[in-house]
C-alpha cells in the first residue's frame, strides 16, 4: 500500500473512530456530506455503510453515487435498501420518518441485523413477507414528479446512460455508472410524453420523443436542445422508434389517428404515411428482415402488422391472439427476426417474422383464437436484449414488478421487485460488461437492476406472488398466527411472532381467492375461504386439510365471516350477486335456506341483483375485548376496480345482549344494517354518511359493541351497535380513500386501526370521543388489508408484502 493509500485509509478511519463516540446524529455536516467520499478513498465504505446509523444521517446527494462501490454482501443489502427510498431519503424530509423508510426497508431485504437502529415509537416492524425488494437493485433514478411512461438505454460519449420520458412533460438523461442526471431536462412538449428512443444524427446522440401533443422531437443529448419537431399526426403520438433506411436515419412513429409515419431525420420531413390499422397504434419497433428494413406496429385493432419501408407496402399481418396490442420489441436470435408483443387481455408473444409463426414464453405454439394466460393481463411495455450470450425479453404488465425471461432456455430468469407503484416501462442494455435491466414506474422513479451472474433471483422469495388481499388472524395450538390471500387460489398461514410460514399452502379453489375467515369447528380450528370459482370452502387446520365445499352460488363469492351460534359453528357467505346466507357447518347446509332461498338474509336478497360485492370481511374467531375484525374492499371481484357501485362487506360479531350473535352488513349504497341469525331485521340503516363504504370491522369499547366503516371519502366512522348511533367524532387525517379497518385494544386502550391508498396505516386511540391520533406508519405500497392481534400486533398488506409491527409499549 503506498504512502498516499495509507494516507486516505487513516483519514478514513479517523471519521469513523469520531461518528461511533460521538454517534452520527451528533457529527458535523461535513461528515455528513462527505464521510462516504473518505471512506471509498480510503477503502473502509464497507464499513462505514455498516456503521449504526450512518446510512440515516449521511447526505442522499453525496451518499448514492458512492453505494455503486459497495462490495460486501450484507453492505450490498443495506445499499439496496436505501436505494428502494432514494426519494424520501433525498428529500431531507422528517428524519423520524426516514428512521422508520430504513429501518422497515432493511427488513425488507432481509438484513438478519439491521444497520439501522430500532426508532423510539410505539409500533415497529418486525418481519416483512413476500416478494419485497430484489437484492440486484443496483440503482435508482429521481427527479420526475410524474409516472415515467417510458424508458431507453443508450450511450453518451462511450457512457451508458438511461433516457426517461416522463408525464412531467419533460425527458431526462442519467448517467448509469453513478445515479446522477445528466444536463438539463428535455422541455419543451406541451403535454405527457409517452415514448423516448435513443439514436444518432450526423455522428450526434439524440433522443426522440413522442408526446399527447401530437408532436415528436429529436434532441442533442451533448447540449440537451430540441433540434427538430416531427409534426403530422393528428392526435396523440404514442410510440416512436429510430432507425435507418441504407445509412439514412428515420424515425417511426405511431398514434391515435391509427397510422404509422415514417420520417426523415436528414431531411427534416415526413418521408411515408403507412395506413392499415383500425385502431390506435400503440406501439412502433424497428428492423430488418431477410435485409429489408422494416417497420413493426401494434395496435388496438389486436394485430400486429410488418411494413417494408423501401416501398411503404405491408408485408405482413398477424392476430395478436386475443389482445389489444400496447407494445412491440424487435431483435435477431440466431439470425431469426423475432418480435415480441404484449396487449390487454392477451398473452405475450414471440413471433418468428420470416415464418410468421408465435409461440409463447415457454416456446410452446400458440394458434390463432387460442389465449394462454402467460404473460397475460394488460402487458404495457416489452424489450429484447441479452443476458450474457443469452437472448431475454423483460415484460411490464401492469404490476410493481417486471419479470425476465430467457429465450434461449425459455424460463423466468428474474422478477424484479422494488418498486411502490406499477412498472409502466422496461429495457434491456449493458454497462460495464454487466447485463443490466431498466424500469420506469408510477412511483416517479427509474431503477436500475443488475443481471449479471447466472440470471437466477438474487433472494429466494417467500410468500404470495400478487397484492394480498385480505389477513385473518386466530390462535393454532395457543399460537398466535396469520392466515393471508392473494390474488391465486391458495391461502397461506404464517407464524405471527417469526413470520414463518406454517403448514402447506391451503389448496383446492380453481380461481383466485377473495376472503379469508379464521374460527373453530368443534374438534380444533379452522378456515373458511371463498373465491371466484362460486364456491367457499371450509378448512381443518390440525390436519390442512379441506373438509367441505359451500357450493350453490353463481359467479364470485366475495365475503365471509365466521362465528357460534349456540353450540354451532356458523359462516355468513356473500355472493357477487348481493345476497347473503348463513352456513351451519356442523352440517355443511345453509342454515336459512341456501343462496338462492328469500329467507337466506332475505334484506340483503332484495337488495339490486346486478351490484356485485368486492369487499372482504375476515373474522379473527375470538370473542374477547379489543379482539378486532379485519376487512378490505380496495379491489374490484370482477375486474371492474374503482366501480363504486359493486361495494359490499359483511362481518359477524358478537352482540353483548346474551352473546347472540349478529351480522353486520355494508352495502354498496352506504348503508349498514345488522341482522340477527335467526334472520330477524335488529336494525335498519344506522350510517350518516353517504357514498359506499369499502371496509368495515366490527369490536368492543369497554362492554359496547361498535363496527368502524370507511369509503372513499378517506373518513371512517365508528357507531354503537347497541344505540344503532354514531359514536365519537369522525376519524379523518389520511389524504386518500380507506381502504382497511381493524379495532383492537392495546394496554387496556380501544384502538382503530385505518390503512389507506395513501399508503400509511393510523392508529387512534378510542377512549374518548376525539378519537385521537397515536401513530401514522408508513407503507411502502398502498395498504390492502389490516388487522390487529390480541398482542396489539398490527398485520398490514402491502402490494404483495404483509408487514407485521410489533407493540413496543414505549
Amino acid at each position: 500500500m503506498s504512502a498516499e493509500s495509507r494516507d486516505r485509509r487513516s483519514i478514513a478511519r479517523a471519521i469513523m473512530s469520531v461518528a461511533s463516540t460521538v454517534q452520527w446524529e451528533n457529527t458535523s455536516a461535513y461528515l455528513k456530506r462527505h464521510g462516504a467520499e473518505h471512506a471509498y478513498e480510503g477503502e473502509l465504505l464497507d464499513e462505514l455503510v455498516l456503521q449504526e446509523d450512518f446510512l440515516l444521517h449521511a447526505n442522499a446527494e453525496n451518499l448514492l453515487p458512492m453505494l455503486w462501490h459497495v462490495r460486501g454482501a450484507r453492505s450490498q443489502l443495506a445499499a439496496t435498501a436505501y436505494r428502494t427510498s432514494a426519494t424520501a431519503h433525498a428529500s431531507a424530509g422528517d428524519l423520524r420518518d426516514r428512521h422508520e423508510i430504513l429501518r422497515r426497508d432493511q427488513i425488507r431485504v432481509k438484513m438478519e441485523r439491521p444497520s439501522v437502529s430500532e426508532p423510539d415509537q410505539l409500533w415497529n416492524p418486525r418481519w416483512v413477507l413476500g416478494q419485497g425488494i430484489t437484492s440486484s437493485l443496483a440503482g435508482t433514478l429521481t427527479g420526475h414528479t410524474r409516472r415515467i411512461e417510458d424508458i431507453a438505454f443508450g450511450l453518451l460519449d462511450r457512457r451508458p446512460v438511461a433516457l426517461t420520458a416522463s408525464w412531467d412533460q419533460t425527458g431526462r438523461i442519467w448517467d448509469l455508472a453513478t445515479g446522477d442526471q445528466l444536463g438539463p431536462s428535455l422541455t419543451g412538449h406541451t403535454d405527457q410524453l409517452t415514448a423516448v428512443k435513443f439514436g444518432h444524427l450526423r455522428g450526434i446522440p439524440i433522443a426522440l420523443t413522442a408526446s399527447l401533443d401530437g408532436t415528436a422531437r429529436v434532441w442533442d443529448l451533448q447540449t440537451s436542445r430540441q433540434i427538430r419537431v416531427l409534426s403530422g399526426h393528428v392526435g396523440a403520438v404514442h410510440s416512436i422508434a429510430f432507425g435507418d433506411i441504407e445509412g439514412a436515419p428515420i424515425a417511426v412513429t405511431g398514434g391515435w389517428d391509427q397510422t404509422v409515419r415514417v420520417w426523415d431525420l436528414i431531411a427534416d420531413r415526413e418521408s411515408r404515411v403507412l395506413r392499415g390499422h383500425t385502431g390506435t397504434v400503440r406501439g412502433v419497433a424497428f428492423g430488418t428482415v431477410d435485409r429489408v428494413p422494416v417497420a413493426l406496429s401494434a395496435a388496438w385493432d389486436g394485430t400486429l402488422r410488418v411494413w417494408n419501408l423501401l416501398d411503404g407496402s405491408q408485408t405482413n399481418e398477424f392476430d395478436g391472439r386475443n389482445g389489444l396490442l400496447n407494445t412491440v420489441a424487435f431483435g435477431k436470435v440466431d439470425g431469426t427476426a423475432l418480435a415480441v408483443t404484449g396487449g390487454m387481455n392477451g398473452p405475450v408473444l414471440v413471433w418468428n417474422l420470416q415464418e410468421g409463426t408465435a409461440t409463447d414464453l415457454l416456446g410452446e405454439p400458440v394458434a390463432p383464437g387460442a389465449f394462454t394466460g402467460l404473460g397475460g393481463g394488460n402487458v404495457v411495455s416489452v424489450a429484447l436484449g441479452y443476458l450474457g450470450d443469452a437472448p431475454a425479453v423483460i415484460i411490464a404488465d401492469d404490476t410493481n414488478t417486471a419479470t425476465v425471461w430467457n429465450l434461449q432456455a425459455r424460463r423466468r430468469e428474474n422478477v424484479l421487485t422494488g418498486h411502490t407503484n406499477y412498472v409502466t416501462a422496461v429495457a434491456l442494455g449493458n454497462s460495464g460488461g454487466q447485463s443490466i435491466a431498466l424500469t420506469g414506474s408510477v412511483d416517479q422513479s427509474a431503477r436500475i437492476w443488475d443481471l449479471t451472474g447466472d440470471g437466477r433471483p438474487r433472494r429466494e422469495t417467500s410468500g404470495h406472488s400478487g397484492p394480498v388481499e385480505s389477513i385473518a388472524l386466530g390462535l393454532l395450538r395457543d399460537r398466535p398466527v396469520a392466515l393471508t390471500i392473494a390474488r391465486e387460489p391458495n391461502a397461506l398461514m404464517w407464524d405471527l411472532h417469526s413470520g414463518t410460514r406454517i403448514g402447506p399452502p391451503l389448496t383446492g379453489h380453481a380461481k383466485d381467492l377473495t376472503a379469508v375467515a379464521f374460527g373453530r369447528l368443534h374438534d380444533g380450528p379452522a378456515a373458511v375461504t371463498t373465491a371466484r370459482d362460486g364456491t367457499a370452502r371450509v378448512w381443518d387446520l390440525n390436519s390442512w386439510k379441506q373438509i367441505g365445499t359451500l357450493a350453490g352460488y353463481t359467479g364470485t363469492v366475495n365475503a365471509v365471516a365466521f362465528t357460534r351460534f349456540g353450540d354451532r359453528p356458523v359462516a355468513a357467505i356473500v355472493s357477487g350477486a348481493g345476497t347473503a346466507s348463513y352456513w351451519d357447518l356442523t352440517v355443511q347446509a345453509p342454515a336459512r335456506g341456501g343462496p338462492s332461498s328469500a329467507r337466506a338474509f332475505a334484506p340483503l336478497s332484495a337488495a339490486r341483483t346486478d351490484l356485485c360485492g368486492v369487499g372482504r370481511a375476515s373474522d379473527t374467531g375470538d370473542s374477547r375485548p379489543g379482539a378486532g375484525d379485519a376487512s378490505d374492499g380496495s379491489g374490484s371481484s370482477d375486474g371492474n376496480v374503482g366501480d363504486d357501485l359493486r361495494r359490499l362487506v359483511t362481518a359477524v360479531a358478537f352482540d353483548r345482549r346474551g352473546r347472540n350473535p349478529i351480522a353486520v352488513s355494508a352495502m354498496n349504497d352506504g348503508q349498514v344494517h345488522t341482522w340477527s341469525l335467526r334472520g330477524e331485521t335488529i336494525s335498519g340503516t344506522f350510517l350518516d354518511q353517504t357514498g359506499p363504504l369499502s371496509a368495515l370491522a366490527l369490536g368492543t369499547i369497554g362492554e359496547e359493541p361498535v363496527a368502524i366503516g370507511a369509503g372513499s371519502g378517506g373518513v371512517a366512522l365508528v357507531w354503537s351497535l347497541a344505540s344503532r348511533s354514531r359514536r365519537g367524532s369522525p376519524i379523518r387525517g389520511h389524504t386518500d380513500e380507506v381502504t382497511a379497518v381493524a379495532l383492537g385494544a392495546v394496554d387496556g386502550k380501544p384502538i382503530a386501526v385505518t390503512g389507506s391508498r395513501d399508503e400509511t396505516i393510523r392508529v387512534w386511540d378510542l377512549t374518548y370521543p376525539e378519537h385521537a391520533l397515536i401513530r401514522t406508519i408508513l407503507l411502502p405500497a398502498p395498504c390492502r388489508a389490516v388487522a390487529v392481534s390480541a398482542e396489539g400486533a398490527i398485520v398490514a398488506a402491502a402490494g404483495d408484502e404483509v408487514l407485521m409491527y410489533d407493540h413496543t409499549g414505549r
